[in-house]
């Protein structure tokens, strides 16, 4: 069941309270109906929506950044913000953390063909700024020259001090330990994976270990003191993103005794000695394949990512089942049926009219060029008066003018000017996307599909997740309603084969 909030307000003193309690009793029958689990209620009261100093809606906010929730449900539009472009900007906050917005008593979802083509533009867009990522590495390789943190989430074991250093982690420290330790001593990987979490212990992100973590902490030479950096290639090659093919020596920054060691050197090469040991016994037995649907497909019951892996038909035979399944609760599904199932939905999404697809793009770009410097003037002008507000403060602090409330206004703030410049590169990037551009991207895309060639990356410009467990699947595209199917069973075991009616 789906995780949401609900979210109340009313804006004058005479209104009465049974007005809020309304809202509320709208919202919990909105959740109700769509299967959606209310887990938190948050509450304005005597507050306007052109005011953004609303306690209630800025913690519900920062809630959503922790991902307390996935949906946030309000009565109607005009309860959320005060005006539109207010609204896209917290929108775009709440999108980065996978949060939606949805109104109990108003149907305000885009037409077919505008939910369409906003995800298309969206797609294209990421796509298309790519081309920036060379300049941002530039930054990144001086950091690492220096051994400076270059963002993301620190290995467990470490933390990350005001100077960008890697600092150790004491308690984690332990774990890592722990875990190079049981290795060594012959465990295997799910072995590691349940001792740890039988003895409580928690990953970086406070949740259970999952067996396929495992070899990513053991081959992680920062815990010999090791710092590296653009080791792996990390860019799509042939529509697959190649974590484990490494770059030419050349290309990767290695500084030795950069960091605290957690691993004593000869620890570290010893478990490294011991995986290609391992791994040389059991290659035999491994298959080729590209799973490409891996990342997204989830289980619906434990929320852990499916990953895929492969199963002899036979002792004797050299042919292969092929299957993503989840680590925790064992849940198996043919990868061939979810694929080709995955692929004609987004085909038939795409592609069922491909005329009138390029024809209501061309109308869409227009609209948006001509819509996005009132936004951008309003953006641009929000964006100074907030960064003025986010100095004041800061005087203030350094002044030694401190307390709680002004450090709750920072921190408002700053997810506020976030918003600001994230949906600021949103409207520039999309008003100024050359029409021929995409509409040869779009072509690329369908001889793509139709030769099944850069699957993974269209697949992850397009689809949100696949959610699936023993009796269904649904797949949530980005640009459209989810589309559900129930399921049938294979005669091939020992998966369920997911198929629509």
């Amino acid at each position: 069941m789906i995780k949401a909030a609900s979210y109340a307000r009313y804006s004058s003193d005479n209104q009465r309270e049974e007005s809020i309690e309304a809202q509320l009793s709208d919202n919990r029958k909105y959740a109700n109906k769509n299967d959606m689990l209310v887990v938190a209620e948050y509450v304005d009261r005597a507050l306007s929506g052109r005011s953004d100093n609303r306690e209630a809606f800025q913690n519900m906010i920062n809630d959503a950044k922790n991902n307390n929730f996935n949906i946030i449900i309000v009565h109607k539009v005009d309860r959320f913000a005060r005006n539109r472009y207010d609204s896209a900007v917290y929108k775009s906050v709440l999108k980065k953390h996978e949060v939606r917005v949805v109104y109990a008593m108003q149907n305000i979802e885009d037409s077919p063909e505008g939910a369409l083509m906003e995800g298309i533009l969206e797609s294209f867009a990421e796509y298309y700024s790519l081309n920036l990522a060379a300049e941002v590495m530039k930054g990144m390789k001086q950091n690492a020259k220096k051994a400076k943190f270059n963002g993301g989430t620190p290995p467990l074991g470490f933390d990350i001090d005001e100077d960008k250093s890697y600092v150790i982690n004491s308690k984690e420290a332990y774990i890592v330990n722990t875990i190079f330790k049981l290795y060594l001593e012959g465990n295997g990987y799910k072995g590691i994976a349940n001792q740890l979490n039988d003895k409580g212990y928690r990953n970086k992100k406070g949740k259970e270990f999952v067996f396929t973590s495992i070899p990513s902490i053991l081959q992680n030479e920062k815990y010999a003191g090791v710092y590296t950096f653009n080791k792996t290639a990390r860019k799509y090659k042939n529509g697959r993103r190649n974590l484990k093919e490494y770059k030419a020596t050349k290309d990767i920054i290695r500084v030795e005794n950069a960091l605290p060691n957690l691993i004593p050197m000869e620890v570290f090469n010893m478990t490294q000695e011991e995986i290609k040991r391992r791994s040389k016994s059991r290659g035999k037995s491994k298959s080729n394949r590209d799973y490409f649907l891996s990342g997204l497909i989830k289980c619906e019951e434990c929320r852990r990512n499916l990953s895929g892996y492969s199963q002899k038909r036979s002792k004797e035979s050299t042919n292969f089942y092929y299957y993503y399944r989840c680590p925790k609760c064992n849940l198996s599904i043919r990868a061939e049926d979810i694929e080709s199932k995955t692929i004609e939905e987004l085909d038939k999404l795409l592609f069922s009219n491909l005329d009138k697809l390029l024809e209501t793009m061309h109308k869409y770009i227009a609209e948006n060029e001509e819509k996005a410097p009132e936004e951008i003037n309003y953006l641009e002008s929000e964006l100074i008066n907030t960064n003025k507000e986010v100095e004041n403060i800061i005087n203030m602090i350094t002044k030694g003018i401190a307390s709680l409330e002004l450090g709750k206004k920072l921190e408002d703030l700053e997810t506020y000017k976030e918003g600001i410049e994230t949906r600021l590169k949103e409207v520039q990037v999309k008003s100024s996307i050359p029409e021929e551009e995409i509409k040869e991207w779009i072509l690329s895309l369908k001889e793509d599909i139709e030769n099944k060639v850069n699957l993974k990356r269209i697949m992850k410009s397009f689809i949100k997740e696949i959610r699936v467990n023993k009796k269904e699947y649904e797949i949530d595209f980005f640009i459209e309603a989810p589309s559900t199917g129930a399921s049938g069973f294979s005669d091939r075991p020992p998966a369920p084969f997911l198929k629509a009616l």
